[in-house]
């Protein structure tokens, strides 16, 4: 599930900017109206494992003029982290989105690839677009070629994520990145 991903990956720069003081993490998550299964997944996550963080849900109701305003609020709250979620409005305006959320000093987990390659998202564990080409492309064969039925074909999630880290973000932000990050994620500058 794609948070347990965030908050495995978010842990060191929390811990970090807290200088490993006990800290209920705040996540500021930003949805486009009705996205409600994110939140969902979120708050089952962090019950089932008895974790405790504070999630601040905004919808910017597919209203972009709305951003900075979100990102200043977010900020005024004193969040740790601005979760960007996997949906096209969202990826569509995320230029506006990460450099309010780089104007307010705050980093940005992007739960897609384009935030951190090609806009100011700070980091994220995504599936990357080529290998999600592939699977769609395996589907379509079934489908197209092999004449399966589409609901005889089974549900299937990519089996790999990269974890992706943008240095510069994170240099302008003053976010040191531990050893452990810089070995294990694909850095983008």
């Amino acid at each position: 599930m794609r948070s347990a991903a965030l908050l495995a990956a978010a842990a060191p720069l929390s811990a970090l900017a807290h200088h490993g003081q006990p800290h209920i993490p705040r996540i500021y998550v930003i949805l486009y109206r009705g996205e409600t299964p994110v939140e969902q997944g979120f708050r089952e996550y962090l019950a089932e494992r008895k974790l405790e963080a504070e999630l601040i849900v905004r919808n910017v109701e597919l209203d972009a003029s709305r951003v900075p305003a979100l990102l200043a609020e977010a900020r005024a709250l004193g969040v740790d982290l601005i979760y960007i979620g996997p949906d096209s409005f969202l990826a569509f305006h995320r230029h506006l989105l990460t450099q309010a959320a780089l104007d307010a000093r705050l980093p940005t987990y992007a739960a897609t690839e384009v935030n951190v390659r090609r806009s100011r998202a700070m980091f994220g564990l995504v599936s990357g677009y080529h290998q999600l080409g592939r699977l769609t492309a395996h589907k379509a064969t079934q489908i197209l070629y092999h004449g399966v039925r589409p609901d005889a074909i089974p549900i299937e999630t990519l089996g790999s994520f990269s974890y992706l880290v943008n240095t510069d973000v994170a240099a302008q932000l003053g976010i040191p990145l531990p050893k452990s990050v810089l070995q294990r994620a694909e850095l983008i500058r």
